[in-house]
């Protein structure tokens, strides 16, 4: 389940070397991922991150696996 209380911002790039390409990236900023630590903050926050690059993908390209 998506949480809505974690926001991302999600966009798809231009790559001439991909088809689908997309990011997604919290609006908190976080410097680099060694910022990231052990904590179920952190965990919640790419759960969530991944959770919503699956929805999208499932979406745009519902044959991929």
């Amino acid at each position: 389940m998506l949480s809505p209380m974690i926001p991302v911002v999600t966009f798809a790039t231009l790559l001439d070397s991909v088809i689908r390409h997309y990011l997604v990236i919290p609006v908190d900023h976080i410097p680099t991922v060694k910022e990231l630590q052990s904590r179920d903050e952190d965990y919640s926050l790419v759960s969530h991150m991944l959770g919503v690059e699956q929805t999208i993908l499932h979406k745009e390209a519902p044959q991929v696996e």
